[in-house]
């Protein structure tokens, strides 16, 4: 079967802490892949955009600057549980580091004041941990040292835990606003996308009616339009109802495999993320127009 996925708006490289593929695997596969249009997106960072620009120039693919912005739901309530999030992509974003950090400036203050707070907890109930210990302060080395000292088998574990409601329910996570993200990126001059909407963090899947007051919301804080094709909005009717509200409301639908690794890692889940796309093939076809006349202007 021929690659599905020519368009890529949703690719993480390893500057990103739970991805490991470097940007010269990315291009090296999205050339092999013959994907013509590829955006790399990663986590809370734009730190990739140099390298990835560098690199670009070397292959035929065309390059996106991108980031995903993790956002809080607690000014959405009605519907959304509060221990998990949302995640905005920034899509044709201009490299202005300076501009980034002054908006993520009270986020990372707050998130290292939380993670402090954390290891306080952790030793509080049980797992034996140093602020020495975890440095830099971040999700990673704190993940490592759980590990490290038999507390798990494995960061995924780890992660689970941390990101469990046993955790989150008295230190939630520090996250962007939603309003603030949408419009860090336009002040960056890209265009704002919900993606894998019928996802959060902490792998909390939302339901139709979820989702559709979402959109609804995001649609008065400006969004730009929402990923319609990904691993977790296939099937069910989920990408009817995006694709049904970027019509109704003249926005952009994307496209993005999510992928964080070089290898096949993704598996048959990947592989049947492309075979349901193919009743889709008009929808995605028109996507190189979406890109071509709506996000690259």
């Amino acid at each position: 079967m021929d690659n599905m996925i020519k368009y890529d708006l949703h690719v993480h490289s390893n500057y990103s802490s739970d991805a490991t593929q470097t940007i010269e695997e990315i291009f090296q596969r999205a050339s092999l892949e013959g994907v013509k249009y590829l955006a790399i997106c990663d986590h809370d960072n734009i730190d990739s955009i140099p390298e990835a620009t560098k690199v670009a120039a070397l292959y035929s693919v065309v390059y996106i600057p991108g980031v995903e912005l993790s956002c809080s739901t607690n000014e959405f309530t009605p519907l959304i549980p509060t221990n998990t999030g949302i995640h905005i992509l920034g899509l044709n974003i201009q490299y202005d580091i300076d501009k980034f950090l002054e908006t993520y400036e009270s986020v990372k203050t707050e998130s290292k004041t939380r993670y402090k707070e954390l290891i306080h907890l952790l030793t509080r109930i049980g797992y034996e941990i140093s602020l020495d210990e975890v440095q830099p302060l971040t999700s990673s080395n704190l993940k490592d040292v759980l590990v490290s000292k038999g507390f798990f088998s494995n960061r995924k574990e780890a992660k689970l835990f941390l990101n469990g409601d046993s955790i989150t329910s008295i230190l939630p996570k520090v996250r962007l606003k939603i309003k603030d993200a949408i419009e860090l990126i336009h002040e960056l001059g890209g265009k704002a996308i919900w993606a894998h909407p019928y996802s959060g963090e902490n792998k909390l899947f939302f339901s139709h009616d979820q989702v559709s007051q979402m959109m609804d919301y995001l649609i008065t804080q400006g969004i730009d339009g929402f990923e319609a094709f990904h691993l977790y909005t296939m099937g069910d009717g989920k990408t009817e109802n995006i694709l049904n509200r970027t019509q109704k409301y003249n926005l952009i639908y994307t496209i993005g495999s999510d992928r964080h690794h070089s290898d096949n890692r993704y598996g048959e889940k990947y592989y049947s993320f492309e075979e349901k796309l193919i009743p889709y093939k008009k929808e995605i076809d028109n996507i190189e127009q979406i890109i071509e006349e709506r996000l690259l202007k």
